[in-house]
């Protein structure tokens, strides 16, 4: 940002007086090439507003007695696929081979043994076999999603639960029709915001469906009956109530175009072999 690093002074008066619109175009250079899907700037426990790092407080069981409210989209990982591997060719499948799978694995859990990382890529072409030619494409995508969020996802929840706090899960399991990118990429990181926040018609404009209109109002519901109340409402007029997780259970609320339903998480078993594998619960990136 053109700013002097040999006096700590004139460098923070050099940052002070550029731009706030200039930060995010330079935050990602501060990190490691190596590490390219961390992120560059976290909250920093300073002993009194943030007395430690979110996922130790969550262990020691020192979070707040809050409702909480926690989920994940169907294809977490496919923008992160999309920006993070900008060399392959994603669109055409069969180009997809084992050496992309792995290339993918090293960047997303760097500083794995060579074995782990092997391990990890077999374990999810197996898991993947059903996606064909594909299989490869769909474990790089499911391998960034977990262990970069949904993992992370189900663990906050279990730690959550097993405080006694009450916790509300979900699994968005719907693509927008007027999504503009690639079909491949399903439902991305953050497909349920518009809903949440009833701004469809301005993301998708005018290509969303009667049905999608119906989805984004269930899902305001959710969300103005969860801040008023902390406890998410299911359907109109509704007097049940979204069921709390349990972590026994492990049960997500399916939220689509189709009536919601409890469902065990899809990627349970996944984020249970990536703990395994890696001898502990996949951590929050930030920690």
């Amino acid at each position: 940002m053109g700013c002097s690093n040999g006096n700590n002074t004139a460098l923070v008066g050099c940052l002070q007086g550029k731009e706030p619109g200039e930060f995010p175009k330079h935050e990602f250079s501060v990190l490691n090439r190596k590490k390219q899907l961390g992120l560059p700037f976290v909250p920093t426990p300073d002993g009194d507003f943030l007395p430690d790092t979110p996922p130790r407080l969550l262990k020691a069981k020192q979070s707040q007695p809050i409702p909480v409210a926690v989920g994940f989209t169907s294809n977490e990982g496919s923008y992160i696929l999309y920006f993070a591997a900008p060399s392959v060719s994603l669109e055409n499948a069969s180009s997809i081979g084992w050496e992309e799978l792995l290339q993918m694995v090293r960047l997303v859990v760097p500083g794995v043994p060579e074995e782990a990382v092997q391990t990890i890529a077999r374990w999810y072409i197996q898991e993947g076999e059903e996606q064909g030619e594909a299989r490869y494409r769909w474990a790089m995508e499911k391998i960034a999603g977990d262990y970069v969020v949904v993992c992370p996802v189900l663990e906050m929840a279990r730690q959550e639960a097993e405080a006694g706090n009450p916790v509300y899960t979900y699994h968005f399991a719907h693509r927008s029709s007027g999504l503009s990118a690639p079909e491949w990429t399903g439902a991305p990181h953050g497909s349920e915001l518009p809903y949440e926040f009833g701004t469809l018609a301005s993301v998708v404009g005018s290509n969303h469906t009667e049905a999608e209109v119906e989805l984004s109002r269930r899902v305001l519901q959710y969300a103005v009956a969860y801040a008023w109340s902390g406890k998410p409402m299911v359907g109109e007029g509704s007097e049940k109530k979204w069921p709390s997780y349990d972590p026994a259970k492990q049960n997500f609320e399916r939220v689509s175009l189709q009536p919601p339903k409890a469902e065990k998480a899809p990627p349970a078993s996944r984020c249970e072999f990536l703990a395994s594998l890696l001898s502990k619960k996949p951590k929050a990136l930030g920690e």
